[in-house]
């Protein structure tokens, strides 16, 4: 009669057990619902756009890819609810979605031939008619771009839902600064030639 070696069963049921906790679990994909959204912390105030901008056509022109554009164009534009009066815009040019890896970051350490280069602005609908948007005595208006003041990641394209995260400094036209903090981003884009 043959011996039963328990030592041997029992390293072989951990072992298959182990084995068997250990793969990863695929990750859940959230669905899209609603507008998509850019938000994130400007300055002192937290802000949550998820409004889209219609234009007098019904265009759909606030959140697109156009690879006929600037080498790429993909731009989103989310604004507030009354009484807000704001847009937040996420501008992104020189890009190939098609061939863009994930993740991509977009910031000032890109050498000067790179295409790519993006721009966070919050644009300020109250701005009184006699203020030019940038000009000197500007300080509702703010922009940034990443060659000096803004980082933009892209951590997802997945059926054209865009997804990242911005950080940074943007600046009005009178010289006033406003921290980017924790800033996310996730839209689906219409594509356009």
């Amino acid at each position: 009669m043959k011996q039963f070696d328990f030592t041997k069963a029992l390293l072989l049921i951990f072992l298959m057990l182990f084995t068997a906790c250990n793969k990863d679990a695929p990750v859940p994909v959230e669905p899209y619902t609603g507008n998509g959204y850019i938000k994130g912390n400007l300055g002192l105030d937290y802000l949550n756009y998820t409004e889209p901008l219609l234009f007098h056509d019904g265009d759909s022109s606030s959140h697109y890819y156009n690879p006929n554009i600037n080498g790429g164009l993909l731009m989103f534009m989310r604004g507030g609810k009354y009484p807000d009066e704001r847009i937040m815009t996420l501008i992104i040019n020189g890009i190939d979605l098609d061939k863009l890896p994930i993740p991509t970051v977009i910031n000032s350490s890109q050498t000067q031939g790179s295409r790519l280069q993006g721009a966070l602005m919050l644009r300020d609908f109250t701005t009184p008619d006699n203020i030019t948007i940038g000009g000197p005595e500007d300080s509702y208006n703010f922009e940034g771009q990443t060659h000096k003041d803004i980082t933009i990641r892209i951590t997802s394209k997945a059926n054209d839902i865009i997804a990242g995260s911005f950080e940074g400094k943007i600046k009005s036209g009178s010289g006033l600064e406003m921290a980017v903090t924790e800033g996310e981003f996730r839209i689906k884009i219409v594509r356009k030639e």
